[in-house]
């Protein structure tokens, strides 16, 4: 395994030395006023878990790369996936899907409402009689 030079942080590994299908867990700490835009191994961004980042080491060479930028100056886009502990993604993804889920419901009311309609008015014309 080697890390890459990283400016504005730190990256350190479990161990020095790995096999091919060992886990790896990766320390990644940023450089005050500094935050970790992103952790690769071999140009796969990694998702934090509890803070570590982990991954299966490869049966090749690894190479290990992360970006830090200042706090708050937003230049580089951040990995899609976020802090797990961030519950606020979570509930916006609830609500549409509580949006969602209500306008199926009313699409599924409205065509049971035209089917029995046009049942009533095709049994009116053929003269089948209700009991």
């Amino acid at each position: 395994m080697t890390a890459a030079t990283v400016e504005n942080g730190v990256v350190t590994a479990d161990g020095t030395t790995a096999k091919a299908g060992d886990s790896v867990t990766l320390t990644v700490t940023p450089s005050q006023g500094y935050r970790i835009v992103w952790v690769e191994v071999n140009g796969t961004t990694l998702v934090p878990t509890a803070g570590e980042y982990g991954f299966v080491m490869p049966s090749g060479d690894c190479e290990i790369a992360a970006l830090f930028e200042a706090a708050g100056s937003g230049t580089e886009q951040p990995p899609v996936a976020t802090d797990v502990n961030d519950m606020s993604e979570l509930k916006d993804i609830t609500e549409s899907v509580k949006s969602m889920q209500i306008a199926v419901t009313v699409i599924v009311f409205v065509t049971a409402v035209i089917l029995m309609f046009a049942a009533a008015v095709l049994f009116k014309k053929r003269g089948v009689k209700r009991d």
